[in-house]
């Protein structure tokens, strides 16, 4: 009989740590969440950027997905922060969100878009044309139906010989060779 008791005190206990989990996660979702509402109102269209408050935002963004890494909005929160890092000019710091992302949530339902995005970003902003191939090779076999495939194809042809803004210019100035 003492036995049975102290199985159902354990098991009671167990249950109360869970619960315990359970609600101090949801509460420090309801926190994050709020402080997140708070600083993306401050993010007015009409105004100029605020870079403190982006980095603000950035910053809650990556706590909410560090704290909830289960929850649908913390890829999301993830990819926002690129946005925020590329207007910010930190091209080096969203290239490793990128990363992140495609890591810590494989099955991101915008994954495909995620390692395109990685792949040009270090094509267009970094000029790393040795990474951006590898990404972009990864993108092809991985995502041979999405969106973006013929433009990673096609940039692959000219990835070696032509920088991104080569490329850009000789588009810009119609000096690539027109189908006749």
């Amino acid at each position: 009989m003492k036995k049975i008791q102290f199985s159902l005190i354990v098991l009671s206990l167990a249950f109360a740590i869970g619960c315990g989990d359970s609600k101090k996660e949801e509460s420090k979702k309801i926190n994050l969440t709020e402080e997140i509402k708070k600083a993306e109102a401050k993010n007015d269209i009409n105004k100029p950027l605020n870079k403190e408050n982006l980095l603000l935002l950035i910053d809650l963004y990556k706590q909410f997905a560090d704290s909830l890494p289960k929850d649908p909005k913390s890829p999301v929160y993830l990819l926002r922060s690129c946005d925020f890092y590329g207007t910010l000019q930190m091209q080096k710091e969203k290239c490793e969100l990128y990363r992140t992302i495609l890591e810590k949530y494989p099955d991101f339902k915008d994954a495909d878009m995620v390692m395109y995005l990685l792949a040009s970003a270090y094509d267009s902003d970094l000029n790393n044309r040795v990474d951006a191939k590898k990404y972009y090779q990864a993108y092809i076999e991985k995502y041979p139906n999405s969106i973006y495939v013929a433009d990673a194809k096609a940039r692959l042809t000219t990835i070696d010989s032509l920088s991104f803004k080569e490329l850009q210019d000789m588009i810009i100035h119609q000096e690539l060779d027109q189908p006749k």
